[in-house]
């Protein structure tokens, strides 16, 4: 597992297999906020702060891209995002989670956008914590 620390100081958590995907989402406060590429494969990931800030949002979405298997060819790449309490396992099958439509929302990321590029490489140049 990676931790990463978001522009406004939060922790931020990234799962590196599906263990660790399911150690992390279902271990984690239910009230932090849990974030997933949307339609392929990829790490949980979880910002560890109640009250999200627009910073700490973007950061944690850049990172479910980069941590995903999401063409990196591609303008724009949705990101989606709800607390940690919305999301359920439904089998034995590691990694696989359930997620509530109630209170999910879409990120949008423009993963080749300059201002993007910039989030992510400050974000791998600073990994607090790597197990």
């Amino acid at each position: 597992m990676r931790t990463y620390i978001s522009a406004t100081g939060y922790g931020i958590d990234v799962g590196e297999s599906a263990s660790e995907n399911d150690e992390l989402t279902f271990s984690a406060d239910p009230e932090y906020w849990w974030f997933h590429v949307s339609g392929y494969p990829g790490a949980h990931v979880v910002a560890r702060v109640r009250t999200l800030d627009r910073e700490t949002r973007r950061d944690a979405a850049i990172l479910a891209v980069h941590h995903s298997k999401a063409p990196v060819d591609v303008k724009m790449t949705v990101v989606d995002t709800c607390r940690v309490a919305s999301v359920s396992k439904p089998t034995n099958v590691r990694g696989l989670v359930d997620v509530s439509e109630e209170g999910v929302s879409e990120l949008c990321v423009f993963q080749n956008k300059a201002t993007e590029k910039a989030r992510l490489g400050r974000l791998l140049s600073r990994i607090f914590k790597q197990s």
